[in-house]
């Protein structure tokens, strides 16, 4: 005996799956959205002046600094309104840390993107951002405003033990 037929299932546009023409797309327009990127891609290269003297070049043979500069460029030409970064100073020199950290309060004051990241250096991440959270085995131990946490002898004492007391 032939097998049961089963019913055609509808998909999420409501089509069904058996016999349906396929949907109908709006006609493309081959210049839409490009006059957008090239205006936000001028708006990054604006903060980012480094990567437009650069811009010929590989992403391989750039700097450590520059090459996370490169990231940070590529989140925002997206628009984000949150940027999440993980370790955005590992490794970096001194003065490309102070030069990252500018570029990240600016983008946050000017673009008014909230900024989340993670950093091991508790009193350069405190001293960039508004709001601290200390956690310890993936939990939240200490929170608050990031000027309040920065004089607080809790976090001295989590951070550098008894010696700072």
């Amino acid at each position: 005996a032939p097998p049961p037929e089963h019913p055609p299932k509808d998909d999420n546009r409501g089509n069904s799956t058996r016999g349906a023409p396929p949907p109908e797309h709006p006609p493309k327009d081959d210049n839409r959205g490009v006059d957008d990127v090239a205006v936000r891609l001028d708006e990054v290269l604006e903060i980012f002046p480094i990567l437009r003297e650069r811009a010929d070049e590989v992403a391989a043979s750039l700097s450590g600094g520059e090459q996370q500069m490169l990231s940070l460029a590529q989140a925002f030409l997206a628009r984000p309104r949150l940027l999440m970064i993980d370790e955005p100073f590992l490794g970096l020199a001194p003065l490309v840390v102070q030069e990252i950290g500018g570029l990240m309060r600016r983008i946050r004051d000017e673009q008014g993107i909230t900024i989340v990241f993670i950093e091991q250096n508790v009193e350069l991440a405190l001293r960039l951002a508004d709001r601290g959270y200390i956690l310890e085995s993936g939990r939240t131990i200490l929170s608050g405003p990031s000027a309040e946490l920065l004089q607080s002898a809790e976090v001295r004492r989590i951070f550098l033990g008894d010696v700072a007391l």
